[in-house]
């Protein structure tokens, strides 16, 4: 079990794997332009949990990336789904209960997944005009 890297706000103990809540107690709305779950994610979740990536298939370890399996609850859903998008290698399956891939971050990632189908569909073009 990995235990999230940001505090719950307000002393309430505990934490979260992203920012969720604004000044007032209330939660973050995914609204258009709204990044500050989608930052938090990035900057403070995904190095911590790369890293551990890293180190579980380093030759230190061992580990095939296709070994690894992920299971969150809740924002740790969220974070283990962040991840699977993010590992640069085919894990071996994600469990999410009760979390889901932010919407911001789904909106980033098609958009990302779009420009590389582009460029793979322009190179096979390439490719297949050239023989």
């Amino acid at each position: 079990a990995l235990r999230a890297p940001l505090p719950l706000p307000h002393g309430l103990g505990g934490s979260m794997w992203h920012e969720s809540f604004e000044p007032d107690g209330e939660l973050i709305k995914p609204v258009a332009g709204e990044m500050r779950r989608l930052s938090s994610l990035e900057t403070q979740t995904r190095p911590r949990l790369l890293s551990l990536l890293d180190l579980l298939t380093s030759a230190k370890c061992g580990w095939m990336p296709e070994q690894i399996f992920l299971f969150g609850f809740s924002q740790g859903g969220t974070a283990a789904l962040d991840l699977m998008l993010h590992a640069g290698a085919r894990l071996g399956g994600v469990v999410s209960v009760c979390g889901h891939l932010l919407p911001e971050s789904l909106a980033h990632a098609q958009a990302e997944r779009l420009r590389r189908s582009v460029a793979v569909a322009n190179a096979s073009t390439t490719a297949t005009t050239a023989t």
